[in-house]
């Protein structure tokens, strides 16, 4: 019977450990999927610049303001 119970207290021990990685697994998912849009956002950014800055400038000032965007 010590055997058995030794086996159940190490099968609760390891579903505690399958726990708290699931739920580290979700929160990096989800500060992953943060990062994804803001760095979606700032590509989309990005592309409204050049494309105000396209006309009647030379392409040092489109870069420039690439490079100003990417710093945020």
């Amino acid at each position: 019977m010590t055997y058995m119970k030794s086996l159940i207290a190490e099968a609760q021990q390891k579903i505690g450990q399958c726990d708290e990685t699931s739920n580290n697994l979700q929160q990096s998912l989800t500060e992953l999927e943060s990062q994804r849009d803001d760095a979606k956002s700032l590509i989309k950014e990005t592309f409204q610049v050049i494309n105000t800055c396209n006309s009647g400038y030379d392409g040092t000032v489109i870069f420039q303001h690439v490079i100003v965007l990417c710093h945020y």
